[in-house]
């Protein structure tokens, strides 16, 4: 599972979003497709809606359920890209909320994309029109860009 980092509340999701979406320089030469760039939300992890706890391999059976609640994604023209996640670990009657940001450039290959991630290597990703998904540790993460006012 990605990493996480304890934080207040969940509109501390959005303060990460537009800090880390502001740090990265432009990599030369690399421009995405058009139509690529711009905010993509999870919409579901392996088919199964939010929030949902996607299993991890060798977590101690006795260990907090870690689910996840939202996620947004924002590709640059440039080939940055940001992505934070909200989290929730029930355990007894506490409940916390955890949200993370994630950094990092896409790079496009021959079978689709590679995604990588700013100190955690490299994951295949695809894109289609309206729809990112990629897959880590054997589960997809599908996100699609949000409806626009007055139309698809």
């Amino acid at each position: 599972m990605l990493a996480l980092r304890a934080m207040p509340r969940p509109a501390a999701l959005v303060g990460a979003l537009l800090l880390v979406s502001a740090l990265g320089s432009p990599l030369p030469g690399q421009t995405l497709p058009q139509g690529m760039p711009g905010r993509y939300t999870l919409v579901d992890i392996e088919g199964h809606a939010l929030p949902y706890a996607p299993t991890e391999p060798g977590r101690p059976a006795d260990a907090p359920v870690l689910a996840v609640l939202a996620s947004t994604l924002v590709v640059q023209a440039d080939g940055h890209f940001v992505m934070a996640m909200a989290y929730r670990v029930r355990q007894g009657a506490t409940e916390q909320i955890f949200t993370n940001p994630f950094t990092g450039t896409f790079v496009k290959d021959t079978s689709g994309y590679v995604m990588r991630w700013d100190g955690a290597g490299e994951t295949p990703a695809t894109w289609q029109a309206e729809r990112f998904t990629f897959t880590n540790e054997g589960q997809t993460y599908t996100y699609r860009r949000p409806s626009r006012p007055g139309g698809s």
